[in-house]
């Protein structure tokens, strides 16, 4: 049976601005959060997803590229995945010198 998908108001407003900005990426993240409803658990391919430690209710992230994350919650009971937030950091320089 497959898990519903909702989308918290935090996490659309970051992709609907995301959308205006670079509208392929925005696609990958959309794409990405469908792919929750078949199983939100298990690691596949293009599907980094682990769980948050320390987190109570219990969230999993999925990593796409190095610098998006999308976290959620999943509702066995209701077959639900709540998307909480979707965090996009900056690009950082190494730390190292040369």
């Amino acid at each position: 049976m497959p898990y519903e998908i909702t989308i918290k108001k935090r996490a659309n407003k970051v992709l609907n601005k995301f959308d205006h900005l670079n509208h392929e990426a925005a696609v990958i993240i959309s794409d990405r959060i469908k792919e929750l409803s078949i199983d939100p658990y298990t690691p596949r391919p293009m599907m980094d997803i682990s769980p948050i430690a320390g987190s109570n209710p219990r969230k999993y992230r999925i990593r796409i590229g190095a610098q998006t994350r999308i976290e959620y919650t999943v509702d066995d009971l209701g077959h639900i995945v709540d998307v909480v937030d979707i965090i996009i950091t900056k690009r950082r320089n190494t730390d190292y010198r040369i």
